[in-house]
């Protein structure tokens, strides 16, 4: 796949599970071609990512069975899914791990340059989602641990680790107890 296409992929605010299907076997998305064993290989490793919580994806809430059937009804985000297919796939397009066209997790790289995992994105989605609007000032502003914890949950992160998750990204100073 060209640099045009990969930019127009990357600029995307989701892929659908179909057309991550393509991309894993090097295809370009929503082109004709004959049912191949290497696209239902790649379809029954994205069903397993999911139900294993390995990867993520939002559900379209009105889809109806045609969509899901033809793979229409869950989409993924580009940065997540690229962070998940790359390694496993070895005809996966050439995408850069990092991706901040569209990149929910946070503005900026890491601080220690490029290494990405799922959690990492998971943390810095989170980060983003509670603690970009947190004002020092009105402790008020500051999520629960309990909310962000949840929240990473539905995200697919254990118990365990989205607990821990919450505990890092929460505010140094933060009065602790219920909140007024």
């Amino acid at each position: 796949m060209d640099q045009q296409r990969i930019d127009h992929w990357l600029k995307q605010d989701a892929w659908n599970e179909k057309e991550l299907q393509e991309l894993c076997c090097g295809l370009e998305p929503n082109g004709s071609r004959p049912n191949t064993k290497e696209l239902n290989e790649a379809k029954e490793a994205i069903r397993r990512a999911v139900s294993t919580n390995v990867l993520s994806y939002t559900p379209i809430a009105d889809a109806d069975s045609a969509e899901s059937f033809y793979g229409h009804a869950r989409l993924f985000t580009p940065s997540e899914a690229i962070a998940w297919a790359k390694p496993r796939f070895s005809k996966f397009p050439a995408f850069p791990v990092t991706d901040n066209v569209n990149c929910t997790s946070r503005d900026q790289p890491w601080p220690w340059g490029e290494h990405e995992t799922l959690l990492l994105n998971k943390l810095g989605e989170a980060a983003n989602r509670f603690w970009k609007l947190f004002d020092p000032d009105d402790p008020s502003t500051a999520p629960t641990n309990e909310q962000v914890t949840e929240w990473l949950k539905k995200q697919g992160v254990s118990q365990r680790i989205a607990t821990a998750m919450a505990t890092i990204l929460r505010a140094d100073n933060l009065p602790t107890g219920p909140r007024k």
